[in-house]
């Protein structure tokens, strides 16, 4: 009888044993591309997710961003779930996202245009030209080509190699692309303007300085160079040729 007694107890201890505690289940995330692709050429991908982890927490999400492959002519915007075509998350939230089911994820698109700006015989920061891809209706952000070596001055931007100024760079940052396009970089002879903080200060390489003295083309905008004073308690809002003239 003891013996059975303690066969039990044996029995029993073992099945305790191997009886999961608090066992935490498993969520598939399955991300599909579309017809967009990873790097190995697959168009989907499956993560899988431990309750109440993040999907970042399953994998190098950052990697995984890395890993994908636009479509041709379109350019990865976010992600929507299951059949829903407004974005719910963008890489970042999708990283964070905790699942509590399996679920998909789909990549969502938006049409895109290769907008290059060639220096025109000119080198700015080591290159000859720059291709920036743009998305109808974001606001775009350009560099504007500059050197005090220079012995002219940017003077714009033309869609002809050989053509006069038609855009500044902050028109090209509103400009609604339709098509990839290439701009030329225009230059003029160059006067000398002294932009005088009037008591505010630019922020340069040399640290704080209370003027700057550029190279411009005649009827160039100011605020395409970027260059504008800082002051404490007071906003700046634009130039005057009298120290204490209006706008």
């Amino acid at each position: 009888m003891k013996k059975i007694m303690k066969f039990a107890v044996s029995l029993l201890m073992a099945i305790i044993v191997l009886i999961p505690v608090n066992a935490k289940a498993v969520f598939k995330v399955t991300v599909d591309l579309g017809e967009g692709t990873y790097v190995n050429g697959e168009h989907m991908a499956v993560i899988e997710v431990e309750e109440g982890k993040m999907v970042g927490d399953a994998i190098d999400f950052n990697e995984f961003i890395h890993n994908i492959n636009d479509i041709p002519g379109y350019i990865l915007v976010g992600f929507a779930v299951d059949d829903e075509t407004e974005i719910s998350f963008n890489g970042e939230d999708l990283s964070i996202l905790k699942p509590r089911k399996d679920m998909t994820i789909k990549g969502v698109y938006a049409k895109s245009y290769d907008i290059t700006f060639d220096y025109n015989g000119r080198t700015y920061y080591g290159e000859t030209s720059v291709t920036e891809t743009v998305i109808p209706g974001n606001k775009n952000y350009f560099g504007t080509p500059k050197n005090d070596e220079w012995e002219d001055a940017f003077a714009g931007w033309s869609t002809e190699k050989s053509g006069e100024p038609e855009f500044t760079t902050e028109d090209l940052e509103k400009y609604a692309f339709t098509k990839d396009m290439t701009f030329y970089a225009t230059y003029k002879p160059a006067v000398t303007v002294t932009l005088d903080g009037n008591g505010g200060v630019f922020s340069s390489m040399d640290g704080e300085v209370p003027t700057l003295t550029i190279k411009a083309p005649r009827k160039y905008k100011f605020s395409s160079f970027g260059d504008t004073p800082h002051k404490n308690g007071a906003y700046f809002i634009g130039w005057s040729l009298e120290k204490d003239g209006k706008v």
